[in-house]
């Protein structure tokens, strides 16, 4: 059975939401949606150029602040569009050209404000029933899996299901590494993983 979904880009609240559900609208008969942010705030891609990460660093100040705008763009997100979203892409997307922070790299024990607005993404997506995206991209991009053990870890521990995915932009990328993508789950205890048929979560 071959499903198809839509990736839906988050670009604010206003038009941007307009816009998503438009989007929803003409794709009629999707199984399956994923809600991601790609663009900050201030115009620049996460995943852009390593030349717009860093200019968008400096328009921040350091990493921590960089990976805070992305966090409260991601809860953003989730607010006010879980009603038509079922997976949430790429948890962790700017460790592209931007390191992880330590706090995040320890989100159950870490008081740090980064851990904790990441605990509280992950609660909001397990409270309106959401996935996660286990995208493996990361490791074509020289950045490893998206996301990280410890958002997925605690993903586990708050009964978040996982939906594995290649995010292939051409027709070669098609199932690559998704041998690795099952072996990483396991690494964080998942038994299962989810596809989705007519938006409904299939085990």
């Amino acid at each position: 059975k071959i499903s198809f979904g839509i990736e839906l880009e988050w670009m604010g609240a206003e038009l941007g939401l307009q816009w998503n559900r438009s989007k929803v609208f003409q794709a009629y008969g999707a199984d399956f949606v994923i809600g991601s942010v790609h663009f900050s705030r201030e115009g620049i891609p996460y995943d852009g150029s390593k030349e717009e990460s860093q200019a968008l660093l400096k328009l921040r100040g350091n990493d921590v602040n960089y990976w805070a705008g992305y966090i409260e763009e991601m809860i953003e997100m989730v607010t006010e569009s879980w009603d038509i979203i079922q997976v949430i892409g790429h948890m962790d997307l700017p460790k592209l050209h931007v390191p992880i922070p330590q706090p995040l790299l320890d989100i159950e024990h870490s008081s740090h404000f980064l851990a904790r607005r990441m605990r509280t993404l992950l609660e909001m997506i397990s409270v309106y029933n959401l996935s996660i995206d286990l995208n493996l991209a990361g490791l074509r991009k020289g950045c490893g899996i998206y996301p990280d053990l410890s958002i997925l870890k605690q993903a586990n521990r708050l009964k978040i299901p996982v939906a594995p995915g290649t995010d292939a932009h051409s027709v070669n990328e098609l199932g690559i590494d998704y041998e690795a993508g099952i072996d990483y789950i396991k690494v964080a205890n998942y038994k299962h993983y989810v596809s989705f048929s007519n938006k409904i979560p299939q085990k």
